[in-house]
């Protein structure tokens, strides 16, 4: 799964600094990909099953390692599209919180 859905997100992203990543982007401004899960059935019509994913925390996992229970993955560049693994830095959640606050990322 994570080898798929890295290379989609290292198929799009613009090299620079930052790896900024232009695919779908959420309200909040981080980059997301979907993964196809199943076919399933609703009011009598076929439907496909996605679930979105995080493409800064995609980036983390694939090349540094799994995220552990409340933690946040936290842009030290605060680029909220950056998935380039030097940028990227695990926090517990409240001090993500605090730090994102403190410069104005809520």
């Amino acid at each position: 799964m994570a080898t798929a859905l890295i290379q989609k997100i290292l198929r799009r992203i613009t090299v620079g600094t930052c790896w900024e990543f232009p695919g779908f982007i959420q309200s909040s401004g981080y980059g997301c990909v979907s993964q196809y899960i199943e076919k399933v059935w609703c009011n009598g019509r076929r439907r496909s099953l996605y679930k979105i994913h995080l493409a800064h925390r995609i980036s983390y996992e694939f090349f540094r390692g799994p995220i552990p229970s409340g933690m946040d993955v936290h842009h030290k560049c605060f680029n909220r599209l950056c998935v380039k693994p030097s940028h990227l830095e695990l926090v517990p959640h409240k001090d993500h919180h605090a730090l994102s606050s403190h410069y104005g990322c809520t």
